[in-house]
């Protein structure tokens, strides 16, 4: 469930370094937003990692 939501963010966030590759958003700006977003996957791999069920 959180794997579908992270992805959409990640989708977002592909969106918005496109603007910024057209120059609508500065370096000082996008950084931050693709730091969160790495944080956020990161955040929902392990906790998919954790909570995976090991029954075969």
């Amino acid at each position: 469930m959180y794997l579908g939501l992270g992805l959409l963010y990640v989708g977002a966030v592909l969106v918005l370094n496109g603007i910024w590759l057209l120059g609508y958003i500065q370096d000082r700006e996008i950084w931050v937003i693709n730091l969160f977003s790495g944080g956020l996957v990161l955040a929902i791999a392990f906790y998919s990692a954790g909570t995976a069920s090991s029954s075969p």
